[in-house]
């Protein structure tokens, strides 16, 4: 999934130069998913997906 992601970013900022952010910016946009779909089935999906994701895309800029 990181893959499919980092290419898209790839292809909307060509520039060599962004390459290894964009990548790092796949990277934590998948692991945010990952952890917001997880949460979101052990609450039994309570909130809509987005509801988790926004919640964990807000504790990763936190912590960055």
């Amino acid at each position: 999934m990181e893959g499919a992601l980092f290419a898209a970013l790839c292809e909307r900022w060509p520039s060599a130069s962004q390459r290894d952010a964009l990548r790092l910016v796949a990277t934590a946009a998948i692991g945010v998913l990952r952890v917001a779909s997880e949460k979101w089935r052990e609450e039994n999906a309570k909130h809509p997906l987005a509801h988790y994701l926004r919640k964990n895309f807000e504790l990763l800029a936190k912590h960055v």
